[in-house]
């Protein structure tokens, strides 16, 4: 249910700092984020996200088509975080 996704998704997002921090480059921090999920819907949004920003789309711009899992605050978040190169520290938060 809902609040399973929301659990998947702070998952997700704590993994992927995570992984950023360490220096893993975004796409393949993205992949292994991914496979943590266990959320087959929120697994699919990311895989095409991940397409997305191979094609040079920024992360938030990519995941903003699954509003479901990842809602307005999340996406600002991102976006800024994005934009400041602080996505590794804001993400884990």
């Amino acid at each position: 249910g809902p609040l399973n996704a929301q659990f998947a998704m702070a998952r997700f997002c704590r993994m992927l700092g995570t992984l950023l921090q360490a220096g893993v480059p975004l796409i393949q921090g993205l992949n292994v984020a991914r496979r943590s999920i266990g959320n087959q819907i929120l697994v699919d949004a990311v895989a095409e996200s991940i397409e997305r920003v191979k094609k040079g789309e920024s992360l938030a711009r990519s995941l903003s088509d699954c509003r479901v899992l990842f809602h307005g605050s999340v996406l600002e978040m991102v976006s800024v975080a994005e934009e400041s190169g602080r996505l590794d520290h804001e993400l884990i938060r």
